[in-house]
């Protein structure tokens, strides 16, 4: 990693945010993260599809999507709404190591890749787990981090 460009992208961000308005980047992660982390297993577990709505649009992840309702309809369509509580339930409250739990999520629901998947558990457990998006891929990029993954297929548990 080029640790001279880190260095210079934190400066020019930290001075960023000191002309930032009154809600800055930091102020609404950490809004997202309060919500996220408002939520345990069995909260996930007993969510109404209202419920469920509400926790999925709020993602990043879910910007790009003008119609979220048909997105989420489809998500849900796709892999059964009880089927879909227990897969998210499990992939951030699960007891296997988060690498086992990052592929068997992959492999068993349909309509979620890396930037939704990461994005919750970066909210959950922000010390421990990163947002992977291809922002992130692109800054890894321009940061000249070795053998980053470029596609959402070359994701998997072991390199998250």
């Amino acid at each position: 990693m080029n640790k001279e460009l880190l260095n210079k992208y934190i400066e020019q961000y930290l001075n960023d945010l000191k002309f930032a308005g009154e809600k800055n980047d930091i102020e609404e992660r950490n809004g997202r993260k309060e919500y996220y982390q408002s939520f345990d297993k069995e909260k996930i577990l007993s969510m109404t599809e209202n419920v469920f709505y509400e926790y999925i649009s709020k993602l990043w992840a879910m910007l790009i999507w003008g119609n979220k309702k048909y997105k989420i309809d489809q998500i849900i369509e796709d892999n059964g709404f009880e089927k879909l509580k227990i897969e998210i339930a499990e992939l951030l409250f699960g007891v296997d190591t988060i690498d086992i739990r990052w592929d068997k999520f992959k492999n068993e629901v349909k309509g979620f890749g890396p930037a939704m998947m990461s994005e919750l558990l970066c909210y959950v457990y922000p010390n421990d787990c990163m947002l992977w998006n291809r922002t992130a891929v692109t800054a890894y990029q321009i940061l000249e981090i070795p053998n980053v993954p470029t596609h959402n297929y070359q994701m998997n548990g072991k390199k998250y």
